[in-house]
């Protein structure tokens, strides 16, 4: 028992958060992100849930980042048009932009918006990562079209998070690629696979190596 016990405390961590992707899923899991904390012989916590957004994964890193001395952080961005919420219960909730936007300026862009918004998401995870010296790297989990935007405020948050060397194909999405090589889960058609899963955190770990982002 104490030998067991000695070997736990021992074990180095992984910070990982997401959407459903990186949940602990037994259809779909080991995801990118537990292959990659393997791989870096880590164990993990995932913080990922099922159905929810950007905001809510920057506030999972607020709220859980100091929870142990992680060693890595890998976080998986979601679907920009996600918003999420809490009740007066304190529980949290997500709808479509759409649904709880009624700005009736006729400046308002709400694409520009939305993807606005989780571009500040980013950058202030990126700040606090490092801030905390905790090495990182990021992507998207789902398809946003961010390469479309032509807003200036959007513009410059994207050079500036590109500029971190920290984000894997950031036009790109694990949604994308998981279907461009046919690979989605039998399950719903809208989840990658376990194959899907390894490709990509293998893909991952490769743009890890090249930018030199290594567990301390």
């Amino acid at each position: 028992m104490d030998n067991q016990i000695w070997s736990e405390s021992m074990l180095e961590y992984s910070f990982i958060s997401g959407d459903s992707f990186e949940e602990d899923n037994l259809i779909w899991s080991p995801s990118a992100g537990q292959l990659i904390s393997e791989h870096n012989n880590l164990g993990w916590d995932t913080y990922a849930k099922g159905g929810h957004g950007n905001f809510y994964i920057l506030n999972s890193i607020i709220t859980n980042i100091k929870k142990k001395k992680y060693k890595l952080a890998l976080i998986s961005w979601s679907g920009i048009h996600r918003k999420d919420y809490i009740t007066n219960f304190s529980n949290w909730q997500v709808d479509s932009y759409l649904n709880a936007s009624n700005i009736t300026d006729t400046h308002y862009s709400p694409d520009d918006q939305v993807l606005f918004e989780s571009l500040n998401y980013i950058v202030s995870a990126q700040l606090i990562l490092e801030s905390l010296h905790i090495p990182y790297c990021m992507w998207w989990s789902l398809n946003n079209d961010v390469g479309k935007t032509k807003n200036k405020k959007c513009l410059e948050l994207i050079e500036l998070i590109k500029s971190k060397n920290t984000f894997f194909k950031f036009e790109s999405s694990s949604y994308d690629h998981a279907k461009d090589i046919n690979h989605l889960s039998n399950y719903d058609n809208m989840h990658p696979d376990q194959e899907a899963h390894r490709k990509w955190g293998d893909q991952i770990m490769q743009f890890m190596d090249t930018q030199g982002i290594q567990v301390l």
